[in-house]
C-alpha cells in the first residue's frame, strides 16, 4: 500500500467445487479489498487473523501467486458424487463473508485431542488447513468412550436426576452412584418434561488440572429414556446438566 504495509491472504480451493476460475479469483480479490476498505464500518478486519489491522490506504501493487498446483485430475473425487449447485452457492457465500468480515468470521470445526467434549472441538477459519492444538491420536485417559454424541450443547441446561425412591442421584468420592437413575426432569421451552430412565451407563470421572485452584472435576453418565432419546449427562459443581444428545 501507499503506507508501506503488505497485506497477504492465502486461499485454499477444492477443484470439485470449481477450483479458482478467473471469475472466482476476481470475486475473492474484490471481496478482500472491499472488506479491508469497510473495516471501520464492520468493526472487523479481513486480515485480523494475520496479526495486522492497518488503516486503509491506496494500493500501489497487487500480485497473485500460485503457492501449490496439481495436475488436472490428480485430486481425489468426492465419495458421494459431484457437488450440487447449492454447494457451490454456499461456498461462494461463505467466501464472500470472509472477504467482508475477515477469515475468522466463518469457522469450521475439526477434531482435536481432549477429555472434555468441548475441548475436542477445534475451530479454524473456513477453508484453512491449520493443525489442531492437541493431537487426537494421544491416549487421553479419562475421555468418554465411543461413539461420540451427535449434538453437543453450547449451553447445557440443568436437569434433575432422581432414584426410584425420589432421592436425588449423586456421585460419591469412590465414583459410586447414590441410587439407580430412574427419572429425570428437563426444563424445556414448553415447560418441564419428566422422562423415565430405562438404561444407563457410567459414571466416568474427568478431572483436569487437579493441582490448580481452578481444577475441573466432572462425572459423566449416559442414559436412555423411555422416548428413545440417548442423553449424556454431566455432574459438575453438584448439579446435573444435559451435555449432549446421541442420535
Amino acid at each position: 500500500t501507499e503506507a508501506g504495509q503488505d497485506l497477504v491472504r492465502t486461499w485454499r480451493t477444492d477443484t470439485a467445487l470449481g477450483g479458482l476460475s478467473v471469475a472466482r479469483v476476481t470475486d475473492r480479490v474484490r471481496w478482500q479489498l472491499e472488506g479491508w476498505l469497510n473495516r471501520g464500518t464492520t468493526g472487523r478486519s479481513p486480515v485480523s487473523s494475520l496479526g495486522h489491522d492497518p488503516e486503509p490506504s491506496g494500493l500501489v501493487h497487487l500480485a497473485l501467486r500460485a503457492e501449490e498446483v496439481l495436475p488436472v485430475g490428480a485430486e481425489q473425487g468426492r465419495l458421494w458424487g459431484d457437488p450440487s449447485g447449492a454447494d457451490r452457492r454456499a461456498q461462494r457465500a461463505l467466501h464472500r463473508v470472509q472477504g467482508l468480515l475477515g477469515a475468522e468470521a466463518v469457522l469450521g470445526a475439526v477434531l482435536q485431542g481432549g477429555r472434555d467434549l468441548h475441548d475436542q472441538v477445534h475451530l479454524v477459519p473456513w477453508g484453512e488447513d491449520l493443525p489442531a492444538a492437541r493431537t487426537a491420536t494421544a491416549p487421553w485417559p479419562g475421555r468418554l468412550p465411543p461413539p461420540a454424541p451427535a449434538t453437543v450443547l453450547t449451553e447445557p441446561p440443568e436437569v434433575d436426576l432422581r432414584a426410584p425412591d425420589g432421592a436425588p442421584v449423586g456421585v460419591s468420592a469412590r465414583l459410586e452412584l447414590s441410587g439407580e437413575p430412574a427419572a429425570l426432569t428437563l426444563e424445556e421451552p414448553e415447560g418441564a418434561t419428566v422422562r423415565r430412565v430405562v438404561a444407563w451407563a457410567g459414571p466416568w470421572p474427568v478431572v483436569q488440572r487437579w493441582w490448580a485452584a481452578g481444577a475441573d472435576r466432572a462425572a459423566y453418565l449416559q442414559v436412555l429414556t423411555d422416548d428413545g432419546a440417548g442423553l449424556l449427562l454431566v455432574l459438575r459443581d453438584g448439579a446435573w446438566r444435559l451435555e449432549a444428545r446421541y442420535d
